[in-house]
């Protein structure tokens, strides 16, 4: 009898000091199973400021124990307090949560931060630094210029460069050209020619008026079938005088006629890495050959506008293209005409 009364007091113990361990792990048993975090917002465009809330462990009403948080920018311990404040300044970021108190330790959580970035918007680039898309045919250089984030405010009647809503940093990729009359492209120059540090041609024109950043100069309806010993494509023009060679030459793929349409094809992308494309339709000499043309049934692709971090790039990503085009076409020395 004794030992049966034993026993039964055993038990009543084990079950109080288990409803007791529960009680202080707030519902949770020992080892901190089902332990969580929720991010508010759970993305943004860096930077942006997330609070994180991890699953709460109270005693008598209060959060007990330390909570402690691995970031990017280091690790933080937090006592008595399961919510974090953080701001957020890269993408790809993942922060994991755990809980511990004494010899106590929750399973650890993982909770990643997402990234919401608009793809820049395109607009018709200014020609010569003005509002006009009237092109003449080379000898006559043209300056098609992006600028980006200027003068582009949503009241504006002819906006012209690019815009980017969250204020980001845009590299144009590539920028071709092609009479509608011709089946290879214009050549394009961009004096100096110097490049970016991934090797890519810096899309710059820099003339005695000015340095155009996003840039591009052209002769409409001009393809250059020669190159000088740098591999340069011989112009129409004087360019930026950086030349070893008189460039007042008769070489060069014209368009089939004087009065043609010409696709003005760009890509960019943003410091984020979201891209957009656009595709333009510009007179030359005469407006009414643009007519019946769209953008569409051009030489290049239309409707890019992919967020490169999510999605993988196209064929066009990397700046490809066909024609006598600096920059993209190295291998091509001569183009016989036709």
């Amino acid at each position: 009898m004794k030992a049966r009364k034993i026993a039964v007091l055993l038990s009543i113990l084990a079950v109080l000091a288990i409803a007791s361990g529960c009680s202080l792990l707030g519902g949770f048993a020992r080892g901190g199973t089902g332990f969580a975090i929720t991010a508010d917002p759970p993305g943004g465009h860096p930077p942006f400021s997330v609070t994180l809330t991890a699953t709460p462990y109270q005693q008598d009403g209060h959060i007990y124990g330390t909570y402690v948080w691995e970031t990017p920018q280091g690790s933080y311990s937090i006592a008595g307090n399961n919510v974090f404040s953080i701001y957020v300044t890269d993408r790809d970021w993942e922060i994991t949560g755990y809980w511990v108190n004494g010899n106590e330790e929750s399973s650890k959580a993982t909770v990643s931060i997402g990234l919401q970035n608009s793809p820049p918007a395109i607009f018709e680039p200014l020609n010569n630094g003005r509002h006009d898309r009237f092109l003449r045919p080379g000898p006559s250089e043209h300056i098609l210029w992006w600028p980006v984030n200027k003068v582009l405010d949503s009241y504006a009647i002819d906006r012209r460069g690019i815009y980017d809503a969250e204020g980001d940093d845009v590299t144009v990729l590539d920028i071709q050209i092609r009479c509608s009359s011709k089946g290879v492209n214009d050549t394009i120059f961009m004096p100096p020619f110097t490049k970016l540090a991934t090797g890519q041609m810096r899309y710059q024109v820099n003339t005695q008026g000015g340095q155009y950043k996003n840039a591009v100069l052209f002769y409409p309806g001009f393809t250059s079938p020669r190159f000088d010993e740098a591999g340069r494509p011989y112009g129409m023009g004087p360019l930026d005088g950086s030349y070893g060679w008189d460039p007042c030459h008769t070489f060069g793929l014209g368009c089939g006629s004087l009065g043609c349409c010409v696709y003005i094809y760009i890509l960019v992308e943003d410091e984020w890495g979201s891209r957009n494309s656009a595709v333009f339709l510009w007179p030359m000499e005469d407006m009414t050959m643009c007519n019946g043309l769209t953008v569409g049934n051009g030489p290049f692709p239309t409707n890019v506008n992919y967020d490169l971090y999510n999605d993988a790039p196209d064929s066009w990503g990397n700046g490809s293209g066909s024609g006598a085009v600096w920059g993209h076409d190295d291998d091509i020395d001569l183009i016989e005409p036709y």
